[in-house]
């Protein structure tokens, strides 16, 4: 039976939290949606202006043809053609390359290096090759009927293209604005087409200027994202089966999406994020008066009858703060030590939570035993058992086999793991004395090395060390090491390192060796992005 006391205190918190509770309740709820329409609005407005600014761009690319253009009027020479050409990309940074097709169907190219300097190059028969000032072969058998900015893709005589891969920057896209000579202008030019590539980099650092420090902006053409403001960057934007993009980060910030196409060009989308915001930073601030006031009003009660009940509180306070005192104990067991004068509620609740830490501990060793180790290999299971253990280890590498998924398929089951297991041995075999070894599944393994590093890096690097013993053409093994000292608990960080270096690789053919350090592992990132 409770006591009197008890049963009043019991309904005074009770009716305190009630209250404090269903009033932050309904002033969240309020604030939640005020916040939320004015972050809608706002970023409809941004949405806007930034359709705005890039159509403007994209109108600035086709009028720099239609300049090119008219500087090209009356001339015949084409020396005299290429200054005229060469004056007008030197105004013009947002252009990367320009095309003119001659209308004795020769074709010159003025494309734009990385020290800014404009290099030439043209023609000497039609269909012929395109070579430098210099005469050196650059393209043999060059047709540029048979370019992709030489078809217009709606039958008009201006025209953007879409993507394609540029023949004078290998593993690079470009996208160009074609401009055909036609009617009057034909007479008095010696052009019949006229095309221009847009700069990628001026492209980026203009999406930075027309955007936000929090604000995501990125344009796609086709399936593929041509250009990214700072922020897009730097974030990892993933394409999902509802036709969208989700954008992780570290903080799991919470964006507005907004598409379109670009103005008067549907070939390009826009794809805006804007942040919805933190709760607290994007609400009025005013607005947080009447709510702090009636916090406050609710705390000075609940003061003033916590001070009326002092007395009755103290056995209960001094439970609540043993309670709260174990966690962070440093001995545990002496703050469950039994002392003169505990109340036997705090007697009862002290022997209770022995029993369960005791107990708590043996099922963990039991499960740990039994998740730690694989039973058939031998190899460690989970990684928290190289972090808790944090050992110095000289070296890390990785062992990816590839090709499982066609064996199983044609094979069956029985043969797949047949090979896992023959891995497995061999493995232990080349690295057990050496190494520490982690299964992360049946196909990649993590190898940490403990002594004779050199022995280690020598076997690692071996490419077909391993490809005769299975008898499938399309298996190979991918291999990636660095080697640097490290503790236990960082190996999860290299491991990542390691994984992205493989993912690099995954899809090659033939047996392969990565030697990574932090130059090699920005630049697979940067071509991973690409």
């Amino acid at each position: 039976m409770l006591s009197l006391y008890e049963k009043i205190k019991i309904r005074l918190i009770i009716l305190f939290l009630l209250a404090a509770l269903s009033f932050i309740g309904l002033f969240f709820i309020i604030n939640y949606q005020l916040v939320s329409e004015r972050a809608v609005k706002r970023a409809d407005s941004r949405f806007e202006l930034i359709q705005k600014n890039v159509g403007y761009f994209f109108k600035d690319i086709e009028r720099s043809a239609l300049t090119l253009k008219d500087s090209l009027y009356l001339l015949k020479n084409t020396e005299e053609i290429q200054r005229a050409v060469i004056l007008k990309m030197e105004m013009m940074p947002f252009l990367d390359s320009v095309g003119l097709v001659l209308d004795d169907n020769k074709y010159y190219l003025f494309s734009r290096r990385a020290n800014d300097k404009i290099v030439v190059y043209h023609q000497e028969q039609v269909n012929g090759p395109l070579v430098d000032e210099s005469g050196r072969v650059i393209f043999a058998d060059f047709n540029p009927s048979k370019r992709p900015w030489s078809v217009a893709s709606d039958d008009s005589n201006n025209s953007w293209n879409p993507a394609y891969n540029c023949f004078d920057r290998p593993g690079k896209k470009c996208i160009s604005f074609t401009l055909r000579i036609n009617g009057k202008d034909h007479d008095l030019l010696v052009v019949d087409k006229i095309h221009v590539d847009l700069n990628w980099r001026y492209l980026n650092e203009y999406l930075d200027q027309i955007s936000a420090n929090d604000e995501v902006l990125f344009l796609k053409q086709g399936h593929e994202i041509i250009a990214k403001n700072q922020l897009a960057r730097e974030k990892l934007i993933i394409y999902n089966s509802e036709g969208n993009y989700n954008i992780i980060d570290s903080v799991d910030t919470e964006y507005i999406e907004k598409t379109s196409a670009v103005p008067n060009n549907a070939l390009f989308e826009i794809y805006f994020y804007y942040p919805a915001g933190n709760l607290l930073n994007a609400s009025d601030k005013l607005f947080y008066l009447p709510f702090a006031f009636i916090i406050i009003v609710l705390l000075v009660v609940y003061l003033m009858t916590i001070r009326v009940f002092r007395r009755q509180f103290s056995e209960m306070t001094e439970l609540v703060n043993t309670l709260a005192f174990l966690p962070d104990s440093t001995d545990q067991i002496e703050a469950l030590k039994i002392r003169e004068g505990d109340a036997k509620e705090i007697i009862s609740i002290k022997n209770s939570i022995a029993e369960m830490k005791d107990a708590e501990i043996e099922r963990s060793n039991k499960l740990l035993s039994l998740i730690s180790y694989d039973q058939e290999s031998g190899f460690i299971k989970n990684m928290a058992i190289i972090e808790s253990n944090n050992n110095q280890y000289l070296a890390v590498g990785i062992i990816k086999l590839c090709g499982l998924e066609a064996v199983e398929a044609v094979f069956g089951v029985d043969e797949r793991n047949k090979i896992v297991r023959k891995l497995c041995q061999r493995i232990a075999e080349k690295y057990a004395q050496c190494c520490d070894i982690v299964t992360f599944n049946a196909d990649l393994y993590l190898l940490l090395c403990r002594k004779n590093v050199q022995t280690f890096t020598r076997k690692i690097a071996m490419i077909n060390d391993f490809d005769s013993s299975f008898g499938y053409r399309n298996l190979r093994i991918h291999k990636s090491a660095i080697c640097e000292p490290l503790q236990g608990e960082n190996a999860w960080s290299y491991a990542e390192k390691l994984k992205l270096a493989i993912s690099s690789i995954r899809d090659h053919m033939f047996s392969e060796f990565i030697f990574c350090d932090d130059a090699k592992l920005n630049e697979i990132e940067e071509n991973i992005w690409i």
